[in-house]
């Protein structure tokens, strides 16, 4: 099975030797790799040429206009020639038997697409093992996936007739868009689980907490979308599925009241079918963030009290 490696990068130039190298070590031997650079403003290009000339597969590489990262994934989607496709973010890296796991486990059991456990790299260099939802049940994973979005791209490989029904990347989402087109992909395809870590993921640069109203409201409008757009998986999620979207609503009401952006959160209150709680609507009245974050210590003190009387 021939698999095709799409590598998008964005200024990371010293990173993306550690990306490419893992895929030079690969036992799976049968590879493209394709590098889109997404108007990096570095030495991307002079690296990925000057590492072409002694690796061991084909390295097509690809500028375009800085268009941000599902954009590029679709590049790379339009331009593989592979049975089967991969992604690899370029600051991430694939253990060396990552696509050969992968492969057979596609070669096994037929599935349109398999998935796998991550290793988790922290600033400090220590690694812990992320397991994904619906481990050992890939049965379970369009349900399990939509309650909580956490699948890795490097621990995932699509068959192309996968890709095929599941279409390209949601390019109007700029957060989101790969746990968006893993959600698609799991209620369209059948999926395999291989239970060993296939990539290693660093953490780095600013948390995500600093973004965490942006996030939410891809993370709404994904799951808004994938409910009109299978009915049939909103169905058999039941009144599920509208609880799941109201607790979204309700974790981005809460980043917005503490980002301060009240006219954003007042129009999302408006729309949600759940009352708020107390300190919400004081701090909506009052358009201010300080009751709401008085209110949210008191109730964390509280909780920590309750747990220190039940433990002892």
């Amino acid at each position: 099975m021939k698999v095709s490696a799409i590598v998008p990068t964005y200024n990371r130039a010293h990173l993306l030797p550690r990306a490419l190298t893992s895929i030079a070590n690969q036992t799976h031997r049968d590879i493209e790799v394709i590098v889109i650079d997404d108007g990096s403003s570095d030495e991307t290009d002079r690296v990925v040429h000057g590492i072409s000339a002694s690796f061991p597969f084909l390295i097509r590489y690809y500028r375009q206009p800085n268009c941000g990262r599902a954009a590029a994934r679709n590049h790379g989607l339009k331009v593989a020639s592979g049975d089967a496709v991969a992604f690899l973010d370029s600051d991430d890296e694939w253990t060396p038997d990552a696509l050969e796991r992968l492969v057979d486990a596609l070669e096994e059991t037929g599935a349109g697409f398999a998935y796998s456990p991550a290793i988790e790299v922290d600033e400090m260099g220590r690694e812990t093992i992320h397991r994904p939802v619906a481990a050992q049940h890939p049965e379970r994973l369009a349900r399990d996936h939509f309650e909580c979005s956490n699948l890795r791209n490097g621990a995932t490989l699509f068959r192309r007739s996968a890709i095929d029904a599941v279409g390209e990347l949601d390019e109007s989402l700029h957060h989101n868009e790969d746990s968006d087109f893993h959600q698609r992909a799991a209620i369209r395809c059948t999926a395999a689980y291989v239970d060993a870590p296939s990539v290693r993921v660093f953490r780095h640069g600013e948390p995500k907490t600093a973004n965490r109203a942006a996030i939410l409201r891809a993370l709404l409008t994904s799951s808004e979308r994938v409910l009109e757009q299978n009915p049939e998986f909103a169905k058999l999620l039941g009144q599920r599925s509208n609880q799941r979207v109201e607790e979204i609503r309700a974790r981005l009401l809460d980043a917005l009241i503490l980002e301060g952006d009240f006219r954003s959160a007042r129009r999302l209150a408006h729309e949600m079918e759940t009352r708020n709680d107390l300190g919400q609507r004081i701090a909506l009245a009052m358009g201010s963030t300080r009751p709401y974050t008085f209110a949210r210590r008191v109730r964390s003190a509280w909780q920590r009290w309750s747990k220190a009387e039940e433990a002892g």
